[in-house]
């Protein structure tokens, strides 16, 4: 009558260090974008980016397991919310230093 089904391999489980890293890497975004002055984002990108390169070392070493996906988006995430932390850090310290060095004084002296 018909013929039989294909068989497929099954998928391999993803790695959990893997799905950390997108997680924290999410979030990082996340609560940089709504909430970019606390510590969270910071400290969630830089999760996102630890758990990312060791989710990349165990897939390197294991091929049974997977989440290599995960772990790169994860590591994207984390290396762009760290990059633009520390871009608006130092325009935030420039400002504080040059911009309201130069305004304080007119500003006490009316």
């Amino acid at each position: 009558m018909y013929g039989a089904a294909p068989m497929y391999a099954a998928p391999r489980p993803a790695s959990g260090l893997a799905i950390t890293s997108l997680v924290c890497g999410i979030a990082g975004v996340v609560f940089g974008t709504f909430l970019f002055w606390l510590v969270l984002p910071f400290i969630s990108s830089v999760v996102a980016i630890i758990t990312g390169h060791l989710a990349l070392r165990r897939t390197k070493a294991d091929p049974g397991v997977g989440g290599r996906g995960l772990a790169f988006g994860g590591l994207i995430m984390g290396y762009v919310m760290v990059g633009i932390q520390l871009v608006v850090l130092a325009i935030v310290l420039f400002s504080f230093l040059f911009v309201g060095a130069f305004s304080l004084p007119f500003v006490f002296s009316s």
